[in-house]
């Protein structure tokens, strides 16, 4: 079962966790833009922890009026994705790695 207090207890100490509200996306959602990315970050190419510095990344950003939906949620890494912030696919720095 996938639920927060299962994330939460599985998680190891000092690694962070988003608060922010749009930030929410389901662990099933979570694990299926994991196997998607192949374990690496979808910008660097970095080997992705799930539990250490995978994140999930909208290339619309939801502050902009992305969804969840299809292929607008990807994984990176944390660096990769605050360095990104919440810049639109034409203006971000980022480009996906090959």
């Amino acid at each position: 079962m996938c639920d927060q207090a299962t994330v939460d207890a599985a998680r190891p100490s000092g690694s962070l966790r988003s608060t922010h509200p749009l930030s929410r996306i389901g662990c099933a959602k979570r694990a299926q833009v994991r196997e998607a990315c192949g374990g690496r970050c979808t910008y660097c190419g970095c080997d992705l922890n799930p539990w250490r510095n995978f994140t999930v990344d909208h290339v619309i950003p939801k502050s902009r009026g992305g969804t969840n939906a299809l292929d607008n949620p990807i994984g990176c890494c944390r660096d990769c994705n605050a360095a990104k912030v919440d810049a639109l696919p034409t203006n971000r720095s980022h480009q996906r790695a090959a």
